[in-house]
């Protein structure tokens, strides 16, 4: 899905109770960047879209840890059990490194510094989708 989109605007979401190793907007949003997709985050609205946006800033969230899903997440124990018969695992540092190198404020979302700070402020939904609508004009 990521390659197929333009933008990913996140805002919002659970931070645990997902059926994936990850919140699913966390995991979004890290997708986004690797695949160097515009993001928009949204923090007002707190959620995953808030601790986003503190992991960007240097402030990884207890909420990103493998600690946090497993007293918080009923399954996580048996989805690991479960992935780990496969190979497969949750990398809590890569996805923490991967928010930590996104250099807020300065995202390539077409947005000044100064606008991404809004952004993450901003409950006013006309100020959020007009935040969004430059950042999208400014990068075509």
């Amino acid at each position: 899905m990521t390659r197929d989109i333009t933008a990913r605007l996140v805002l919002g979401g659970r931070v645990s109770g997902q059926t994936g190793f990850y919140p699913g907007v966390a995991e979004e949003a890290a997708l986004a960047l690797q695949a160097e997709v515009p993001l928009f985050p949204v923090g007002a609205f707190g959620g995953c879209g808030r601790l986003v946006i503190d992991a960007m800033r240097g402030r990884m969230p207890t909420e990103f840890s493998l600690e946090y899903q497993l007293e918080h997440t009923s399954g996580y124990e048996e989805l690991l059990v479960s992935a780990g018969r496969h190979g497969s695992h949750p990398d809590f540092e890569s996805l923490q490194s991967t928010f930590a190198s996104a250099r807020w404020p300065e995202l390539r979302n077409g947005l000044r510094a100064h606008e991404n700070e809004r952004l993450a402020i901003t409950d006013d939904i006309d100020e959020i989708i007009a935040l969004f609508l430059r950042g999208l004009r400014s990068l075509s």
